[in-house]
């Protein structure tokens, strides 16, 4: 059985495959661009994904707040921005669930 990184990896290489919804990339919550938040999230994702499943305690912060400002703003997008946002949300959703604490340096 695959391990909880190896699958949100998959889905993170999945869910690049999948073409930025039409007209979505410079719609705004807050000051943050929507491609801004993709970007952001994505990134904690990759780093999950390259740390054996660890998120620095700040990481998890920013990461739960822009899932918190995305998931919020969600039913003001069109039918195909929902479907691609929510498979975003469920990933980050499941990174926050199982990431554990990165070590001290």
């Amino acid at each position: 059985m695959a391990s909880m990184v190896e699958e949100i990896t998959k889905r993170y290489e999945d869910f690049l495959a999948i073409p930025f919804p039409a007209g979505h990339r410079t719609k705004t919550i807050g000051d943050k661009t929507l491609a801004l938040y993709q970007s952001e999230m994505l990134g904690y994702v990759i780093s999950y994904s390259n740390t054996n499943g660890a998120l620095g305690s700040r990481q998890k912060v920013v990461l739960t707040k822009d899932f918190n400002d995305l998931k919020k703003a969600l039913p003001e997008f069109s039918k195909e921005a929902q479907e691609y946002f929510q498979e975003l949300l469920s990933i980050v959703e499941v990174v926050l669930h199982t990431a554990h604490d990165q070590p001290q340096l």
